[in-house]
């Protein structure tokens, strides 16, 4: 099983995890240290954001079971999701109808070129296990990003 294969497995097994507490930290039975850091992220995110004008196209690349995606479209972005499991998917999806969600793994983004005012990511970039997936990934954010766009990446290490 390649290092794809079993990053596919775990967070498609992850999905069957109550969804707010699937991406962060699935022993946060209490749910308080999954709430404070997704305040902390969303705070990150909009202080980021600030100069993209609301309702511009944003990424969420990894955008799991929408916690964020659902963030973004209270600050009043418009958000297309993408995530590498389709059981995360689905649970962004009930939780922002109104946002697009896609299944990608980084190697190609479905999004048009020169389409997003900005790429957000949170606790994604560390599970890339190949040099050459992080760069396939990086230079799709890249593609999809508008000329003068934000690209916010968060991480936890």
């Amino acid at each position: 099983m390649t290092k794809e294969t079993k990053q596919f497995a775990y967070w498609q097994k992850m999905a069957a995890v109550d969804p707010d507490m699937a991406v962060i930290d699935p022993r946060d039975h209490a749910g308080y240290k999954n709430s404070y850091i997704c305040q902390i992220r969303d705070l990150a995110f909009a202080r980021a954001l600030s100069g993209i004008p609301l309702q511009s196209a944003v990424l969420d690349f990894g955008c799991g079971t929408g916690s964020s995606t659902k963030a973004l479209i209270q600050l009043g972005y418009t958000v297309k999701g993408v995530d590498i499991a389709p059981g995360l998917l689905e649970h962004a999806m009930k939780r922002c109808p109104e946002a697009e969600f896609q299944l990608s793994n980084g190697e190609r983004i479905p999004a048009d070129n020169d389409s997003m005012a900005a790429v957000v990511t949170y606790g994604v970039l560390i599970y890339l296990v190949s040099p050459e997936l992080l760069q396939a990934t990086l230079a799709q954010m890249h593609r999809v990003l508008r000329a003068g766009g934000k690209v916010i990446l968060i991480e936890q290490v």
